[in-house]
């Protein structure tokens, strides 16, 4: 499997892009972790929620250079997951990596 992790300044940002993804059905949200509400079940609201969801830990980090962190795993074209178990592949992930705590969305996209 290989990891990208980029670091960015805005929330919005990037939400937009993975919420454009969603919108252009290429991706889907799989699982989401200290969000406000279920987001995978309201998936109009995504935006307002996830924006919510890290204004505290965006105020906390407020003089950090680039507080967003965006990782994308990419698993080998060979391996059959199904979402469950990506999304436990990812949390597991983001727990090991110091980040399992924090808000997270965790999104499937296809190539």
């Amino acid at each position: 499997m290989v990891a990208k992790i980029n670091r960015g300044v805005s929330l919005y940002g990037a939400i937009t892009y993975n919420q454009q993804k969603v919108n252009d059905t290429t991706a889907r949200i799989i699982a989401g972790n200290r969000m406000i509400t279920d987001v995978a079940g309201n998936p109009e609201r995504v935006m307002q929620q996830t924006l919510w969801a890290f204004e505290n830990y965006l105020l906390a980090n407020k003089n950090t250079e680039k507080p967003i962190l965006h990782i994308s795993l990419n698993p080998s074209v060979d391996d059959r997951l199904s979402d469950a178990q990506f999304a436990e592949l990812a949390k597991e992930y983001m727990q090991k990596m110091g980040y399992g705590d924090q808000p997270t969305l965790y999104m499937y996209t296809r190539i």
